[in-house]
């Protein structure tokens, strides 16, 4: 992506209990891509959760993967690949 291109990108992530997601937009706050991935869960006992760190650093790099850089020809608002 030329170093313009990307100056007018901001990439947030959002990290919930199920999966990360990794969403950019333009300066303006349109929506132009969107990568997810699911994240793993352990259940030690009825009402707990336990997620490996690791896993959720593994899960936010390829949901940042997964988000089609807007410069390779997709429209915006339908740039969209989940898990």
């Amino acid at each position: 992506m030329p170093a313009s291109t990307a100056a007018k990108l901001i990439l947030a992530i959002d990290q919930g209990t199920h999966a990360s997601r990794a969403l950019v937009f333009e300066r303006g706050g349109t929506g132009v891509a969107e990568g997810a991935q699911e994240i793993g869960r352990v259940r030690p006992q009825p009402d707990w959760a336990e997620q490996d760190g690791e896993k959720i650093v593994a899960s936010v790099l390829a949901a940042v993967e997964r988000a089609p850089a807007p410069s390779r020809g997709c429209p915006p608002r339908r740039c969209s690949r989940g898990s």
